[in-house]
């Protein structure tokens, strides 16, 4: 056997090392496992074809929605009807004696297009008597189609493929699974539970229209062991191990309760709305939640999230499921008909999700996306009940209305109408249930699509202080001078307009005493808020009193003529972003010097309370001194705190909010951790990491980047520059710790364990 899960190194990047316990490494077993799954799966899709075919053949008719169930002696007990059979005479309790005559027991239907049949009931001391039902040929989402103006062949299509696609794709992921780990008897157990999981979703394989047909009972019978078998699948995943070794047994008690259900049988809705399936998942998922939180290592914790978010699509299927049985039991036939056809391109949606999580688990597939897929798919998953709750709503208020008032029956108008609804209440609907989910369930103190919008402004506009701050030739002007071009604010003329950012623009000004400075204007409608100009006084002033040759300049900061200005240095050197992106990594001398001048800066600060928040290589200015030798000069120091005060006074969403998330450590994520100087030496490390491979640790989507701030562990840098000295890959491993405890208690302290 190879090395445990547990125990294998954690790799980084979408393809992390797959050792595990569960593998083969005997050909002989190897070869038997391979011939006994492909012998299974071969049954279960013989089974599903069989069933399939007599869906085609539209053998699987049903008599006004009568649904009985055997006795302990034999005798057959109605436990579910309609409104229509209700109508009729039929009541849940009534034992079915005989159809057409022939006593139930021994009854097959002789004529599969009789439109009707003669049932005999009993009502437990009462006499016999006849009901005569209507029988359908087709199902209800069949019908639903036809009274929604379809042609009755495109609605047995639509209702065809609805029924074929989960199975189909379930076989085909199974068969990459077996393609690629067939020496793995957990992933060949995972793949076969998940074909049992599609066939068990499919009318086709069950054929409940139909139970009493012999080959049937044997289709029953394996289903009601090959079910429970594939939620110990669950169990034993991903490590190939039941912990807590009990685990098993409720599984087992519901394998074996087909006893206790014939009891449960006089209370239909326990039965007919599947809640021992509901229970069983819902234990099922509560010990993979307590083993993640226990005893799981972070590759097997994102594999289960995958997992997790399968078995999320799955039950968000029962309950559809649910959903249609009350219906069924509440709603005429028509009215059912046209539930079932809305509903079940949802429901084939959500179990589609199944597959797809355990394809990505089992095969370790971009395992550092679930959270964002997780969370989207929370967002638009609730998003689209509530929508499609609206738009089934809307249509059925509106139809009779329409009806009442045009005399005529017609589904176009009432559909159309629930559609505007809808519509107008999906964006609203959307934005409401984002921030819920963000900032409730996730704790993330900003909206995902905020970090977005933050994102995209600092990767599309060449930040303002950047460009004022370089040497050399001057930032060049843009066309339009800006609003406040020509202004003297505290004896600094604002010339030309060279940038806009999240805190506002950006002027190129010249002092009286001939200093050339860059001169920051932040938002003027905060002025109107004194508390605002209070705490920006204050804040400005600590900025002014910097003093350090590592830390940039602040000249002014103030008020004048209602506008709040900054005004700093320029600095004759280049951003060392820059630096990175016209030369690559630089040699790991040049990077511990810079890291070096940074961390005096930070201490520098540190013990006078400040937090600088945005720690980045455009806010690192690189001086080339006599003999080559670089300096590094930190800019924009303190200026997220004063970010942090237009924050709370105003309700931005770009990125003077949010910062920058390339650099941002998980505890300026999160809204239940507090931050300090540690961050800055979190980010410290993200430029580290930068300056030694030429690359950002974390790379993706602004949701991708941030999730793997929160949760990857830090990447090695020497997977990318394996000439690198361990020493200075340990450096930068600790500076990128998750919990800040585990990181340097301060700046310096990191800077001399550099070379």
């Amino acid at each position: 056997m190879s090395q445990s899960l547990t125990n294998a190194p954690t790799t980084t990047g979408n393809r992390p090392s797959t050792q595990t316990r569960t593998r083969i490494d005997n050909p002989l077993r190897k070869n038997l496992l391979r011939a006994i799954w492909i012998v299974a799966m071969t049954f279960n899709v013989v089974l599903f074809i069989a069933g399939f075919g007599e869906l085609i053949e539209g053998t699987y008719a049903r008599y006004a929605g009568v649904y009985v169930s055997p006795d302990p002696d034999g005798i057959y007990t109605i436990i579910q009807t309609n409104a229509s059979t209700n109508q009729a005479g039929v009541r849940v309790g009534d034992k079915l004696l005989a159809i057409d005559g022939i006593p139930y027991a021994d009854w097959t239907p002789s004529d599969p297009t009789a439109e009707s049949a003669v049932f005999t009931l009993q009502t437990p001391g009462q006499p016999p008597r006849d009901v005569v039902l209507t029988r359908t040929l087709l199902h209800a989402a069949v019908s639903g189609g036809i009274q929604l103006g379809l042609p009755e062949q495109v609605s047995r299509i639509y209702f065809l493929i609805s029924e074929a696609v989960l199975v189909i794709v379930c076989v085909v992921v199974a068969l990459l699974i077996f393609a690629l780990r067939s020496d793995d008897w957990m992933a060949l157990y995972i793949a076969w539970a998940l074909v049992i999981a599609g066939l068990a979703s499919s009318h086709a394989f069950f054929n409940v229209d139909l139970p009493r047909v012999p080959p049937n009972n044997i289709v029953h019978v394996y289903g009601s062991f090959a079910f429970p078998l594939a939620m110990l699948a669950a169990l034993y995943f991903p490590v190939g191990e039941l912990r807590p070794r009990w685990s098993w047994i409720p599984v087992l008690v519901y394998a074996l309760g087909s006893p206790l259900m014939h009891v449960l049988a006089q209370f239909p809705i326990f039965i007919s709305f599947g809640l021992p399936n509901v229970l069983i998942m819902t234990y099922v998922a509560g010990v993979i939640v307590w083993r993640y939180r226990h005893e799981f290592t972070p590759i097997q914790r994102q594999q289960t999230k995958w997992v997790m978010f399968g078995l999320m699509g799955y039950a968000g299927a029962m309950v559809i499921r649910l959903s249609i049985q009350v219906a069924s039991a509440l709603l005429t036939i028509d009215q059912f008909a046209l539930y079932d056809f809305f509903t079940r391109p949802l429901e084939i949606g959500l179990l589609l999700v199944l597959p797809v999580g355990f394809a990505f688990s089992i095969l370790r597939y971009r395992l550092w996306d679930v959270d964002v897929v997780i969370n989207r798919s929370l967002v638009g998953g609730i998003v689209t009940v509530i929508v499609i709750a609206i738009y089934a709503a809307a249509f059925l208020l509106i139809k009779p209305v329409i009806e009442s008032l045009f005399g005529q029956e017609s589904s176009l108008p009432p559909l159309l109408f629930a559609a505007v609804i809808s519509g107008a209440l999906f964006t609203p609907i959307r934005r409401s249930v984002r921030h819920i989910i963000d900032r409730r369930l996730y704790g993330l103190r900003f909206d995902l699509n905020q970090v977005r919008r933050a994102h995209e402004l600092a990767h599309a506009h060449v930040q303002a202080h950047v460009n004022s701050l370089r040497g050399g030739a001057p930032a060049q002007p843009l066309k339009t001078p800006g609003v406040y071009s020509g202004q003297t604010l505290n004896g600094w003329r604002l010339r030309d307009m060279i940038g806009r950012g999240g805190m506002g623009e950006v002027y190129q000004a010249e002092h009286s005493d001939g200093r050339i400075a860059a001169v920051k204007i932040l938002p003027a409608d905060l002025m109107l808020k004194p508390e605002f100009t209070a705490r920006f006084e204050r804040e400005a002033r600590t900025l002014q009193s910097l003093d350090h040759p590592n830390i940039v300049k602040v000249w002014d900061v103030g008020i004048a003529n209602n506008i709040s200005f900054i005004a700093m240095e320029y600095i004759d050197g280049d951003e060392l972003g820059d630096l990175i992106r016209r030369d690559g990594a630089l040699d790991p001398l040049s990077a511990a010097q810079i890291v070096r001048d940074v961390a005096d800066a930070l201490d520098y600060a540190h013990a006078r309370g400040l937090v600088h928040r945005d720690i980045k290589p455009s806010n690192i200015m690189i001086r080339r001194q006599t003999g080559g030798k670089l300096r590094a000069v930190l800019m924009d120091f303190g200026i997220a705190k004063i970010q942090d005060t237009t924050a709370s006074f105003t309700r931005y969403t770009g990125s003077n909010a949010v910062g920058t998330i390339d650099y941002m450590a998980p505890e300026q994520i999160m809204t239940a951790r507090e931050v300090d100087h540690r961050a800055d030496i979190y980010a410290l490390g993200v430029v580290l990491y930068e300056m030694l491979t030429g690359e950002r640790p974390f790379k993706g989507s602004a949701a991708q980047v941030l999730f793997a701030h929160v949760q990857q562990p830090a990447p090695d840098p020497r997977t990318l520059k394996s000439d690198l000295p361990r020493a200075l890959s340990q450096v930068v491993m600790r500076a990128l710790e998750k919990d800040a405890a585990n990181r340097y208690a301060s700046a310096g302290a990191m800077a001399s364990e550099m070379i």
